[in-house]
């Protein structure tokens, strides 16, 4: 049950750690009085299955909506995952404290229920290190993970704390120099085998903000990522 828990969590979150962020200076609007209004800038992807056609691969049914939520500056306000009817079957709402460090996360079902909250536990680059699942009824834990960080941030290992209090990673991220994620792989720990896959960029927006890419494993195309940037106002 851990496993599958930090399974679904670790998913959710695959975009989050970039060192690039995606919003920019159009996220601040200014109005005619000459007063800066922020937005907010959902970044919403949606994947997709592949089919073949004439040899190359195509988009085909959807099967996942999600979407990262940044205010005007590029801080993470939260996440939320949809329904494939675009009904909200989750999101988790970032805390930050007074000095503007990430300390939790409050999860609601179907966007309104307060089911679950996070504790997090940062290093000293604003990274999450670990967190703990509680009930928001009870305050009894649920759940708990854990993430490392080693080669100058390039690699981001995602798992839990083993009763011994040893690290045990089920995925790891690799991601370049400017941040850029490049690939995962998927561990099973009880065979020991790996399971990368990569990705292969296809298009860009006009602020260099990737918006299709190709999820690559066994040398073929799994599945198609297709990101779109949707500003509103902020409240």
């Amino acid at each position: 049950m851990r496993f599958l828990k930090v399974l679904i969590v670790t998913l959710a979150f695959y975009g989050c750690e970039e060192v690039q962020k995606d919003a920019t200076v159009d996220d601040l609007v200014v109005e005619e009085e000459g007063v800066a209004k922020d937005f907010l800038t959902e970044v919403i992807t949606r994947t997709y299955a592949v089919k073949l056609m004439d040899g190359e691969s195509k988009i085909d049914t959807l099967q996942q909506i999600q979407s990262i939520t940044r205010d005007s500056k590029g801080k993470e306000i939260g996440i939320t995952s949809y329904n494939l009817d675009l009904s909200i079957a989750w999101t988790d709402q970032y805390i930050y404290d007074k000095d503007d460090n990430l300390i939790g996360a409050d999860h609601f079902d179907k966007g309104t229920d307060n089911t679950i909250y996070y504790a997090y536990e940062i290093d000293e680059n604003g990274r999450k290190t670990s967190y703990v699942a509680f009930d928001h009824g009870t305050d009894a834990v649920l759940y708990d993970g854990a993430s490392r960080y080693e080669e100058f941030g390039q690699l981001k290992k995602d798992g839990y704390l083993n009763e011994k209090g040893n690290f045990i990673c089920n995925f790891e991220y690799r991601y370049d120099d400017s941040g850029k994620e490049l690939g995962y792989v998927y561990i099973d720990n009880t065979s020991n085998k790996r399971y990368p896959s990569t990705y292969k960029y296809a298009d860009y927006n006009d602020d260099n903000q990737w918006i299709k890419r190709f999820v690559v494993s066994d040398d073929s195309v799994k599945s198609i990522e297709v990101r779109e940037f949707v500003k509103k106002q902020a409240d």
